[in-house]
């Protein structure tokens, strides 16, 4: 039954309303599906009506509304499945649900209730690579900012499989802040609309208003965020939403009063960094640490292909651990930094996936995308441009880098790492048993529902005001990676058994 779908049944339905739908999503790196040009389903050959305005669609609410079954594969066991979509209640207490059946068992059941600050929610049937899946798609309103939850699943094993999810934010108080990442937050996006380009509309819920396709009419749609992206005129050149998201920025910054300058490197620029760098580097954060050579983090590499070398101390949270990851990527050589950056993560983690005196939770669940690197230019470009922006580059340029260094380097998120390092805060979601900051998974899900993806909760809480540094640096074809608080730990006892080692020698001789 792989990439199948049939109509099994279906009662005329009036169709009195047009309902405007923006859809909710967000994107991360395709998982275990593999981009491919097949159409949705040949089974369903049914007329399709494209949206032409911004996820606007005619609209399909019925005043009688009659069940509607779909045949699918979303096991993926060559064994046909029953998708079925019915209503509940009459009037204001109305709602839609949906359930998946095989051989008369219950798979799996979803809703359309609108809860905790929810806006919209839909639910779109896809088909991929041949095979069948479900994209739910939530959107929330809050503290004037926009959220959009994507997440793609299936029922591998007969239960919910995650293979894709992600989240986006919109708006100045949205974490992370101003100005919006145009290239990241465009990257997500296509990559929803990526999904949502094989697929058709099951139902969507806004406001209480329900749409849903039928047998003659299968909804499609394509995410623009119209409602972020408003007045629509002002955007209606931009043909990305990586275009978008530039112009949006640059709008705020009219309407803010915000002067973008123009940054020029100074005369002697790296020359001035180096040597400023190497003069404070007993004052500076990591500084110390980061000055030894790359060859000292590598002093305890066996040659393996992933090694973990386990420190002490207890772990009251995923990123709290301090311990050191090796990574030799042999099997795939092309891998980018930021996906390395995963792979090691997920080995942390993993290690976390069994009980452990040292902590009071296990990890039993985890989803890490390719992850945001910054390195030392990153860092010295905001140093750039906040001397630029506050001093009109009037000021002499290695005075204000030293202020800057010494006073804010920290409050920016500088490391002064050499040449091939890179330096992250981590990001990706998780599940757990026992607690973690003496919340249980269901408190923390309870706590910041919107937050909450594929059934799991954020590595680092939005809420959380310290952000744990990662460093990765790669010494010939190896990767280490380790918290900054693991680092300076580690640093300290790395030079310990050199010293004894030493003493050592000079007794034998």
């Amino acid at each position: 039954m792989k990439g199948r779908v049939r109509f099994l049944n279906h009662y005329k339905c009036i169709l009195p309303a047009v309902l405007c739908l923006i859809l909710v999503a967000c994107g991360a790196d395709v998982g275990a599906l593999l981009p491919t040009d097949q159409a949705i389903s040949e089974g369903m050959t049914s007329e399709r009506v494209e949206s032409t305005k911004d996820n606007t669609t005619e609209g399909t609410q019925s005043e009688e509304f009659h069940p509607l079954t779909y045949q699918v594969d979303l096991s993926h066991d060559e064994v046909p499945e029953l998708l079925s979509l019915r209503t509940t209640g009459t009037g204001d207490s109305m709602r839609m649900e949906l359930s998946v059946t095989q051989n008369d068992t219950v798979l799996w059941t979803g809703d359309l209730d609108l809860t905790d600050g929810m806006t919209r929610k839909s639910i779109f049937l896809c088909t991929v690579g041949g095979e069948d899946f479900l994209a739910f798609c939530r959107a929330y309103l809050e503290d004037e900012s926009y959220r959009y939850v994507f997440e793609v699943f299936d029922l591998e094993e007969n239960k919910v499989h995650y293979v894709d999810m992600e989240q986006i934010v919109f708006g100045v108080n949205a974490p992370g802040g101003y100005p919006i990442d145009a290239v990241e937050t465009g990257r997500r996006a296509n990559l929803m609309n990526w999904y949502l380009e094989r697929g058709f509309l099951l139902c969507a819920n806004e406001l209480q208003t329900y749409s849903y396709s039928t047998q003659d009419t299968q909804q499609r749609y394509i995410e623009s965020f119209a409602e972020v992206f408003a007045p629509a005129e002002d955007y209606s050149d931009c043909t990305t939403v990586q275009e978008k998201v530039e112009r949006y920025n640059l709008l705020h910054d009219e309407i803010e009063g915000i002067r973008v300058p123009e940054i020029v490197k100074p005369a002697e620029f790296e020359a001035i960094v180096e040597e400023l760098i190497s003069e404070l580097k007993t004052e500076l954060w990591l500084g110390e640490e980061l000055s030894e050579t790359t060859w000292f983090w590598f002093k305890e590499y066996l040659n393996w292909a992933v090694q973990v070398i386990r420190t002490a101390g207890q772990v009251e949270a995923p990123l709290a651990t301090k311990d050191v990851v090796y990574y030799f990527p042999k099997e795939n050589p092309d891998m980018s930094e930021g996906q390395i950056a995963a792979e090691m993560l997920k080995t942390l983690l993993a290690e976390m996936t069994v009980k452990s005196d040292k902590r009071d939770f296990v990890i039993n669940g985890y989803w890490v995308p390719a992850q945001r690197l910054s390195t030392a230019e990153t860092g010295l470009n905001k140093c750039l441009e906040d001397w630029t922006l506050e001093t009109g580059g009037s000021q002499e340029f290695r005075s204000y880098l030293r202020d800057w260094l010494l006073y804010r380097s920290q409050v920016e998120g500088f490391l002064p790492i050499a040449d091939n390092m890179w330096y992250f805060v981590p990001e990706g979601y998780y599940s757990y048993e026992g607690t973690v900051g003496d919340l249980t998974m269901a408190e923390m899900m309870e706590a910041s529902p919107e937050a909450v993806t594929g059934g799991m909760v954020p590595l680092l809480p939005e809420e959380s005001e310290e952000k744990p540094m990662f460093v990765m640096m790669k010494y010939g074809n190896v990767y280490r990676l380790q918290s900054v608080d693991g680092m300076q730990i580690t640093h300290d006892e790395l030079l310990q058994k050199m010293e004894q080692a030493d003493v050592m020698q000079d007794e034998d001789e």
